[in-house]
């Protein structure tokens, strides 16, 4: 199954991402927001540098296969926002080539779906 998102759900997402962006006081950032296709399976992502304060919010174009959150614009966004939301984290164990690096990559998507469960 695919799906094209179309502008409107594009305007949806970039206004949601502010809307959350403002409600976690997240500030101090250069944003971008892009619609491109970005891969099979992906509805949407977050690249950031955490030291030149750069984040690109991306919707995808088509979306290929199921997803749960694929049709709701908002938790798109609370999703990704989480992301940044946790990039401080995720920017320190890479950058300090840290071990456990991985580790906390596959925790980071176990805790944003706790808290997409309770903020939802």
């Amino acid at each position: 199954m695919s799906r094209e998102y179309t502008k409107e759900e594009f305007d949806r997402y970039v206004s949601a991402v502010k809307s959350w962006l403002y409600k976690f006081g997240i500030s101090g950032w250069n944003i971008d927001f892009k619609q491109r296709n970005i891969g099979d399976l992906i509805s949407a992502n977050t690249t950031y540098n955490t030291v030149s304060r750069n984040v690109c919010f991306q919707l995808a174009e088509v979306q290929t296969g199921e997803y749960c959150l694929h049709d709701d614009m908002n938790l798109l966004a609370l999703h990704e926002v989480l992301h940044l939301l946790l990039a401080d984290v995720i920017w320190t164990t890479k950058e300090t080539q840290d071990d456990a690096h991985d580790l906390v990559i596959a925790k980071e998507h176990e805790v944003i779906n706790r808290l997409m469960g309770v903020l939802k």
